[in-house]
């Protein structure tokens, strides 16, 4: 174990998924039950019920078609198997703000705020979750670059401040 690094499958063998989901698959459920706290098997609702009624589908039986190719990820039926950032975003922009992160090179710990924060890279396509600069996924894709990696990322959401009680 690494001070930037802990392993966390955001709850979804708990949540009875059993199977591993294949490549990168499940990051953004697994990132958002993480950062937010609700839950993998909510996370995974979330998404995959946003897909399903979202304008841009159709249903029939219990899969969703893409009408002008917009869905999960191509090819792909469930959130298991990757979610396109149009999906992403429409559920994490409800109560997380965007920012796109600017400082050139490789993607440092140290840029982001402290909290939780949704990251997705931009040197692949990953999302983790990190809380206080510590990341939290069920491998270490992030590659921070102080332990020799080179990841970037293309920006991060974060919550919105807490409401302050006069």
């Amino acid at each position: 174990m690494t001070d930037w690094f802990r392993y966390c499958d955001g709850g979804r063998a708990e949540a009875g998924f059993t199977n591993k989901a294949k490549g990168f698959g499940d990051c953004v459920v697994r990132t958002i039950a993480i950062a937010t706290g609700r839950g993998y098997q909510q996370a995974y609702d979330d998404i995959f019920g946003t897909g399903k009624t979202s304008p841009l589908w159709y249903r029939t039986d219990e899969k969703c078609t893409p009408l002008r190719g917009f869905q999960l990820m191509p090819g792909n039926e469930c959130p298991d198997d990757g979610v396109c950032n149009a999906i992403t975003k429409r559920v994490l922009k409800l109560e997380y703000g965007w920012v796109y992160h600017d400082a050139p090179g490789p993607f440092v710990l140290s840029h982001l705020p402290l909290g939780p924060v949704i990251v997705q890279m931009d040197s692949m396509p990953h999302h983790c979750a990190v809380i206080d600069r510590v990341i939290y996924d069920d491998c270490d894709e992030a590659d921070e670059p102080s332990q020799g990696g080179s990841a970037t990322i293309k920006g991060y959401w974060t919550p919105p401040p807490p409401l302050s009680v006069p």
